[in-house]
């Protein structure tokens, strides 16, 4: 093993035997499915905010790579299956790509198709960077920024951006000091020889601004917990030329929730770190990690640490290695080995 990543950090600290049966420098194993139809939300989101931060048009990007990803996926199924994907498994695949879609319009109508950033005195330098840190241990520490930005007044001042999709804002606290937003900033030190201003922790939840209800009256539903913005209401309104007077009440709730922060659609913050920190990560978490993956893996202790079990992929195995049961025929029965493409892109980067 010569390259260590987050993934690969987080996995190894989650539990051992989890990481050592799936992980790509080790047994590598996945399970053996039928492949199913997914579009993945995050990478064609981060597809259509490249596109725009390089100059390009981020809805084309994002048309294409939706044909792309449609035609792979179902050619592979066929390849695998010797038929076509139902009609059920080709709706879910089309209602994510809608959704999608929806998440990449509202993103630019909110904050600006021409420089997203802007309101923030920022603009993109890089998107989508390879890194590749040698350690004094042979290891390499490799990832690939999201993107770099700087400040359009004097280009003088760098931050990290990092683009996140999320069913529902999670806690900011642990994403902010979690190992790769630390660890990123330690890279970028280490690369640079500079600190960062910070890192830009930009969020798009998963939903898509509504219109507010039509009524059986003919009004406009006021519900507060429903998906709508001042500016959506307020089309409403305009479009079906109803009376703002009954409405004041409401749209100073939608004016009040907008000024304190809505966060139900977007969230942006910036998260800074000390060289402290950053040193702290390094000898705490990067170089021992490092030291042990780079031993030979007849003296890595591989154990169960018997968390997160619910959402472990290889739990029948585990539960079989328990037991004493047969664990190689499980392996040969429900098993493949099969790579993920994740440390290509950090092939050949400087």
């Amino acid at each position: 093993m010569t390259n260590i990543s987050i993934s690969e950090i987080n996995s190894y600290l989650r539990c051992r035997r989890a990481w050592d049966l799936t992980s790509s420098s080790r047994q590598s194993l996945r399970h053996k499915i039928t492949p199913k139809i997914f579009f993945v939300i995050g990478s064609a989101v981060h597809e259509a905010i490249d596109a725009q931060a390089s100059g390009g048009d981020p809805l084309e990007a994002f048309e294409a790579y939706v044909t792309k990803e449609r035609e792979e996926r179902i050619a592979f199924y066929y390849e695998t299956t010797k038929h076509q994907p139902s009609e059920s498994e080709m709706k879910e695949f089309e209602d994510s790509v809608d959704l999608s879609r929806g998440m990449v319009n509202q993103y630019f109508n909110f904050y600006g198709w021409e420089n997203p950033l802007e309101s923030m005195g920022l603009k993109y330098v890089a998107t989508e960077v390879p890194f590749s840190i040698p350690l004094e241990n042979g290891m390499n520490f490799v990832g690939t920024f999201d993107g770099i930005v700087t400040d359009i007044a004097t280009e003088s001042i760098y931050y990290l951006i990092e683009n996140k999709t999320a069913a529902k804002k999670p806690n900011v606290e642990g994403v902010q000091f979690s190992n790769q937003f630390v660890g990123y900033n330690w890279a970028f030190r280490e690369i640079t020889g500079q600190p960062l201003a910070g890192t830009i922790y930009n969020l798009m939840v998963k939903k898509l601004i509504k219109s507010p209800r039509v009524l059986k009256s003919g009004e406009l539903s006021q519900a507060k917990d429903a998906l709508v913005t001042m500016q959506s209401f307020l089309s409403a309104l305009q479009y079906g030329n109803h009376d703002p007077v009954k409405y004041l009440d409401y749209m100073e709730y939608l004016e009040d929730r907008e000024r304190n922060g809505d966060d139900r659609f977007f969230f942006r913050d910036i998260f800074t770190y000390t060289n402290v920190q950053l040193d702290n990560w390094y000898r705490s978490v990067l170089k021992p990690i490092s030291e042990e993956l780079h031993h030979p893996p007849y003296k890595l202790k591989v154990y169960p640490n018997y968390t997160s079990c619910d959402s472990c992929l290889v739990k029948d195995l585990c539960r079989a290695m328990d037991l004493n049961e047969d664990v190689d025929a499980i392996k040969q029965l429900r098993y493949e080995v099969k790579t993920y493409g994740t440390m290509e892109a950090v092939d050949g980067a400087t």
